[in-house]
């Protein structure tokens, strides 16, 4: 009886070690289940943000170190028309920044035995012994996609254990994160490759529509003045007078053009000369009186500085193009805001576009026409209100404030628009 007591109790302890086994293991995946949804959805994020590249893939590698007990990852380009030559693009050992020469984490032999599978869209496994037969290592690499082709592979070096089936899945995950990580790259360099093509265009454009014209213009007069000369010198002074204001007008559209080829310059340039630069355009273009107002110093953010210019780029060529005004005024008054007790506690800018023009149908202030689109946006960008005023033959008003905010972001704010005559 006590024997068979006994056996029962060894049972029992054996089912309990058993048991105790088995919640061990399934917490332990449970854990490990865990960490790879959040290195995942960490993964993720980073990839929809606008890191850089390196940053990205750094990270990755970590959580292939960390979930895969991987100790060196590769990453390698394949080159060539038969996929056969590849190049390192990246490589880590144990999560450290330092780079390591080919000799040492990942042979090369193994690299290209790794890399020739590649072109073939499977995976590969290889144990391999180094100088002390007791040390073993097993590398796997797996393909990586960009574009539904082969870009090229990821390869770890994971001990002298096979790597299971479930693992081999969590890598291919990860070689597709890589793959996503280097395809945002390649999209965000060509956006900004197309970005500067257009703007090139742009800037050509103008400088043909413009300038071209502008100068062509001085030279008929310059030409005309010639023949008047001695036979009616008030008209000549008066064609001296308007090639003079064609030149300055010229003068000041290749300023424009050339703070347009170096965007730091609109930064570098003061409120106040900006504007004196668009006024003197005006007065080329348009032939219109331009009166320019500034009080104070705008000593703003670097954004709300681009965005208020942009502003007044803008209305100042709807004048060009469609007003047929003959007078301008521009008013623009930067001064810190004042309680009533007169303490000043933030900034405050006001610019104020006005012309004599002819206006247009008040209606379309919903539209998109004029550039109001446009206006609207950077506005609000910038967290400022755009009112305009407008009537069929009453001329435009549009009026730009931006005060800053408590916590000095200058959001918040939301743009507005009213209509009257």
């Amino acid at each position: 009886m006590i024997a068979i007591f006994r056996l029962q109790i060894g049972n029992v302890e054996r089912y309990n070690r058993k048991l105790t086994q088995e919640v061990h293991d399934r917490t332990s995946d449970i854990e490990r289940r865990r960490r790879v949804a959040d290195g995942l959805r960490e993964i993720l994020i980073r990839l929809n943000s606008n890191l850089p590249v390196r940053e990205s893939i750094d990270f990755i590698a970590c959580q292939i170190g960390t979930l895969l007990s991987a100790r060196s990852v590769v990453i390698v380009e394949i080159k060539g028309e038969n996929r056969t030559r590849p190049q390192i693009i990246y490589r880590k050992d144990d999560c450290s920044e330092e780079r390591f020469p080919s000799s040492l984490g990942i042979p090369e032999d193994v690299i290209k035995q790794i890399t020739r599978q590649m072109k073939t869209h499977k995976d590969f496994t290889i144990t391999k012994t180094h100088d002390d037969p007791s040390v073993i290592f097993t590398y796997t690499g797996v393909p990586i996609y960009l574009g539904g082709d082969v870009y090229g592979g990821l390869i770890i070096q994971h001990g002298d254990f096979e790597i299971r089936h479930e693992e081999l899945e969590l890598l291919k995950s990860f070689a597709d994160q890589v793959g996503l990580a280097i395809g945002n790259e390649l999209l965000r360099t060509r956006a900004e490759e197309m970005a500067v093509v257009t703007e090139r265009n742009r800037i050509a454009r103008d400088l043909h529509d413009a300038i071209t014209q502008t100068l062509f213009s001085a030279n008929l007069i310059a030409e005309t003045i010639a023949e008047v000369w001695n036979q009616d010198r008030d008209k000549a002074m008066q064609l001296i007078k308007e090639m003079r204001q064609l030149n300055q007008s010229a003068l000041a559209e290749m300023r424009t053009l050339l703070l347009e080829l170096r965007p730091s310059s609109v930064l570098e340039t003061d409120m106040a000369e900006l504007l004196d630069q668009l006024a003197n355009v005006l007065r080329g273009r348009a032939g219109c009186q331009v009166e320019l107002f500034v009080e104070g110093v705008c000593d703003v953010p670097d954004t709300i500085h681009v965005g208020i210019y942009r502003i007044a780029q803008e209305a100042i060529t709807n004048i060009m193009k469609h007003a047929n005004a003959t007078h301008v005024r521009i008013q623009l008054n930067c001064n810190p805001m004042q309680d009533e007790k007169e303490y000043c506690h933030g900034k405050r800018i006001e610019l104020k576009i006005e012309d004599n023009g002819k206006g247009f149908d008040p209606a379309l202030l919903t539209g998109g026409r004029f550039g109001l689109s446009n206006m609207r946006q950077r506005a609000a960008s910038i967290g400022a209100d755009l009112i305009i005023h407008t009537d069929e033959g009453s001329g435009t008003s549009v009026q730009v404030i931006w005060q800053e905010s408590e916590d000095a972001t200058g959001n918040g704010k939301q743009d507005q628009s009213s209509t009257g005559g």
